[in-house]
């Protein structure tokens, strides 16, 4: 599965948030990797919402637009 991530500047650091899964975020410095970064965000928040019993959401299905 994949879930949207949004990257904002926060000063020299980097605010990764997925949209689709409440409280999950990381801040990523510049000589860091974000992709990695990023995916170990995700999957902690996956992990923690299964240790929990709880069913992580579903992506949202990508709708595919024309410029």
């Amino acid at each position: 599965m994949r879930y949207l991530a949004m990257i904002k500047k926060e000063g020299r650091k980097r605010l990764v948030t997925f949209p689709g899964c409440p409280g999950c975020q990381t801040e990523v410095d510049p000589n860091e990797n974000i992709v990695r970064q990023a995916a170990d965000a995700i999957k902690g928040w996956l992990e923690s919402h299964l240790a929990l019993g709880r069913v992580p959401p579903r992506p949202p299905a990508r709708k595919l637009t024309g410029n």
